[in-house]
């Protein structure tokens, strides 16, 4: 969260919020025992993260941190190749790049566009890095190998637009995608890992359809799906589209099976880093 940012109050009071993520002995283990006071991870998120974006549903990702996972001055490295997320839809369409580095990923940039082609979201990106020298690897949606704004495919329209660009981009998008809960938790795992350390971070100012995503996007009535809305007129339609293209990243990338994240997740405590190095 935003904290230690002074915030005048209509009466002239200066009020700065202190978040207990500022408390250097309420970390790790403190947290994880913490959270065992709670019925259930949105209370924990509403009383110590101030998080009340579950009033639609259950959060989709329920491992974010304001505090943790937003950071600022995020750029582009350039010996180290550009992850290009897509998605298609035309109105927004959201692409977001990132990179990975000491192997974890930083989302750094978003191109929003509405409405959109896939021509013109590469043009954009291409007018953002005119020559990036390492390659460039494009993640996405499946769904656009079969389905395009034209008779041709949305991957074709994509490819025709980077022809002439500096790197010819490399194209990881699977045959089929896979389940969107093997995703969410591919992406919650990715939040936070079984010792509660963070395996990405976004970029906020940057980034801004993502970071809304991350705390407003939540499952559908089900529970095994994300809930999305078409109406133009509800603010909600704008969500899903970032976090949708940053999560074909990161399930390509870093896949989590519905089993194996219950298993990872089961009385998982954060780990002694010195008991791991034999250090007494």
């Amino acid at each position: 969260m935003n904290v230690l940012r002074t915030i005048t109050s209509p009466r002239g009071w200066k009020i700065v919020p202190v978040h207990y993520s500022h408390d250097p002995d309420k970390q790790g283990d403190w947290v994880f025992e913490e959270k065992k006071k709670y019925a259930t991870p949105d209370d924990f998120s509403r009383e110590m993260e101030i998080d009340f974006t579950s009033r639609l549903g259950a959060v989709a990702y329920p491992n974010f941190r304001v505090g943790l996972h937003l950071v600022t001055g995020l750029v582009a490295r350039p010996g180290l190749p550009l992850c290009l997320c897509v998605d298609f839809n035309v109105s927004p369409m959201v692409w977001v790049v990132g990179q990975v580095w000491g192997g974890i990923a930083h989302f750094f940039d978003e191109i929003r566009q509405d409405p959109a082609t896939v021509e013109g979201m590469v043009n954009e990106f291409r007018n953002r890095y005119p020559s990036h020298p390492a390659d460039i690897i494009v993640y996405g949606d499946a769904t656009g190998k079969r389905r395009g704004q034209t008779a041709k495919s949305d991957y074709y329209l994509l490819e025709m637009a980077f022809r002439g660009y500096v790197s010819e981009p490399k194209m990881r998008v699977p045959v089929a995608n896979p389940y969107i809960k093997e995703r969410l938790n591919a992406f919650n795992r990715r939040l936070l890992g079984p010792d509660n350390a963070p395996g990405l971070f976004i970029d906020r100012e940057r980034c801004p359809e993502l970071v809304k995503d991350m705390q407003e996007v939540v499952l559908d009535k089900a529970g095994s799906g994300l809930h999305k809305v078409s109406d133009r007129k509800q603010s909600y339609s704008d969500r899903t589209h970032a976090s949708d293209a940053a999560g074909y990243w990161i399930a390509r990338e870093w896949p989590v099976s519905k089993e194996r994240y219950a298993l990872l997740t089961q009385n998982t405590k954060p780990m002694v880093y010195g008991k791991i190095l034999g250090v007494r």
